[in-house]
């Protein structure tokens, strides 16, 4: 089970966000499965990665690979450039960088944990598969005084909806 005031937000639709979920779980981004922009798993013709603009709702499901911290569960969330989706501006982000094509968004970002003394920092990548997916894969460290700490990876499967 997460740790109760895990808060993950990613906002992939903007660079200057960085931070976006619905419900403040993780935008875990995806390292273990380096997917080009060629084709996406529909076999239909995929030209153009668009992170950094995406929008719309998507919906997340997250599985830990390797860790302590637990089940994330699955959550549907809204991109909106420009805007974080937790309405958060309290995160730091120590990297955020696109790839020159946009199929690739690099992320290392730390944010205050929800209802809890603490931090949670999500360090990952995301990459986009077609224009309707993206995968993830991004380690979450907790410390908290009151929560103890943990640390596990998570792999995300984005559908946009």
């Amino acid at each position: 089970m997460r740790p109760k005031g895990v808060v993950a937000d990613a906002d992939l639709g903007s660079v200057s966000a960085g931070v976006l979920m619905s419900k403040k779980v993780l935008l875990a981004m995806t390292a273990g499965a380096v997917l080009g922009c060629s084709s996406s798993s529909s076999g239909k013709p995929f030209t153009a990665c668009t992170i950094g603009s995406l929008t719309g709702t998507w919906h997340v499901t997250y599985v830990e690979t390797d860790g302590t911290c637990g089940k994330l569960a699955a959550e549907t969330v809204v991109f909106t450039p420009g805007k974080s989706g937790s309405g958060s501006d309290t995160c730091t982000f120590d990297a955020q960088q696109i790839s020159a094509d946009h199929c690739r968004m690099d992320l290392d970002f730390t944010c205050p944990l929800t209802g809890a003394p603490g931090t949670q920092r999500w360090i990952g990548a995301t990459h986009q598969v077609s224009a309707t997916e993206l995968t993830s894969s991004m380690t979450l460290s907790v410390a908290s005084s009151t929560l103890g700490s943990c640390r596990s990876t998570y792999t995300l499967d984005w559908t946009q909806q």
